[in-house]
């Protein structure tokens, strides 16, 4: 089963994932990163403007395969 790594960043600060996960194919790994997202929202997007996190998956050789990416932006219109 391939492995896959998961980096996260708030823009701020970059979370290297050095251990990884096994998981049957970048299909799993998708699931995974947006469920990572999912988690991370509640806390990391606080600011009074907005946000971003990103979650890097790389593949075995290091290479990305995949970024997940989730933004909240707050415009005023007046």
């Amino acid at each position: 089963m391939p492995r896959f790594y998961f980096d996260t960043s708030d823009g701020e600060t970059m979370g290297p994932d050095e251990t990884g996960r096994e998981m049957p194919d970048l299909a799993a790994a998708r699931t995974q990163a947006l469920e990572i997202l999912r988690e991370l929202a509640p806390d990391r997007l606080k600011a009074v403007d907005g946000g971003t996190l990103v979650v890097r998956v790389r593949d075995d050789a290091g290479g990305t395969a995949m970024l997940a990416s989730l933004v909240l932006t707050v415009q005023d219109m007046r």
